[in-house]
């Protein structure tokens, strides 16, 4: 059994407790939520591509688009004026505040990395999604898309609330692929 412990504590993954065993989009996802109170639900992805993307959806009153309190008060730290999704989505305040806060978890994960080097270099987030549908929407004007949460009637969330990774990915293949073959 101590034979075990020590292999355990030997194990060059572990950064601090409750990363260990974590993959490096996961450990993205739980930085970027910390940072970004406004954020309910985020999924990162492309550990297997060049540089990390993510989609997520902000918190808002489930029936409507307008903003939760949470979110509201984050709008009001960066300056912004938003006070409902499609507003938060264009306001350049709150996107500064964003790519801001995203360049601080990147270079987090780098000073990790250059502290302990135990793979090679590590993924950067550079491009995100505020996630509504259609999710292509510069085909229309923002007032005529539909603000998407995940939820579980769609499978995306299962009963306690959590993001279900693999069916997000399923579901928002398209918007992966847009991702890293064209700009969105």
């Amino acid at each position: 059994v101590k034979e075990k412990m020590e292999s355990m504590l030997d194990r060059s993954d572990l950064r601090s407790p409750g990363e260990a065993g974590l993959d490096e989009e996961t450990k993205m996802e739980r930085m970027v939520q910390n940072k970004v109170d406004a954020i309910e639900n985020i999924v990162v992805a492309g550990s297997e591509r060049k540089y990390l993307v993510c989609i997520f959806t902000l918190g808002c009153d489930p029936n409507s688009n307008v903003l939760s309190d949470r979110s509201l008060k984050f709008m009001r730290d960066c300056g912004s004026d938003a006070k409902t999704i499609e507003e938060a989505r264009c306001c350049p305040s709150f996107r500064t505040s964003l790519l801001k806060r995203f360049a601080e978890c990147n270079k987090k994960v780098f000073e990790e990395w250059k502290k302990h080097k135990t793979k090679s270099q590590p993924l950067q987030l550079r491009r995100f999604m505020i996630l509504s549908r259609p999710v292509f929407f510069y085909c229309c004007s923002v007032q005529d898309a539909e603000i998407l949460q995940f939820d579980q009637s769609d499978g995306t969330l299962d009963q306690y609330g959590n993001v279900q990774r693999q069916v997000v990915i399923n579901t928002y293949n398209d918007v992966w692929d847009a991702f890293f073959f064209r700009c969105l």
